[in-house]
């Protein structure tokens, strides 16, 4: 089981977008309007059974910069989709429930991009199915973060809350 996320900082596929400028329209695409790309991960991850992950990343910026807007793209391997939960914490301790105990029995997150102005939501069963590839909307509202300083740690938090579980 393995969390897998992007590594390149300038790539435009990376996992966390924040705007930094109202300039930018309500887009659900990752686009090259004014906006800030951060890596969440460096690398892939085990997500052992019955344990929680913490991939923290520090974004250094202007202090006085604050979110706008923020989408979270992942691509986790994992069988039993249902095991996991996923949160996002930003530097300020505002903690957002990307999903949690979606997709059943089925496996992968495979290009999921997290945004509020998704058509759908990713705990909706009848149309959101695994592998989950394209866009929906969190659980709880990324907006929680905006107005928050970019600048600090940050945390991608993937935890496994069923022990043996799997297939």
């Amino acid at each position: 089981t393995s969390f897998v996320g992007d590594v390149a900082a300038a790539n435009p596929s990376t996992p966390i977008r924040v705007d930094r400028s109202t300039d930018c329209p309500d887009t659900p695409a990752l686009d090259d309007c004014t906006v800030t790309r951060f890596n969440a991960t460096n690398g892939m991850f085990d997500i052992p059974d019955n344990n929680v992950i913490l991939n923290p990343f520090t974004i250094e910026y202007a202090p006085n910069v604050l979110v706008q807007d923020v989408q979270v793209l992942l691509n986790i391997t994992h069988t039993f989709d249902a095991d996991l939960d996923v949160f996002l914490m930003g530097p300020t301790g505002t903690r957002v429930q990307l999903f949690t105990d979606v997709g059943g029995n089925g496996d992968n997150f495979i290009g999921t991009l997290l945004d509020d102005s998704a058509a759908t939501a990713i705990d909706n069963a009848v149309v959101a199915t695994p592998p989950f590839s394209g866009l929906f909307r969190p659980e709880e509202a990324l907006a929680q973060f905006d107005g928050s300083p970019i600048a600090g740690t940050w945390t991608l938090e993937v935890a496994d809350d069923l022990f043996n579980f799997e297939v």
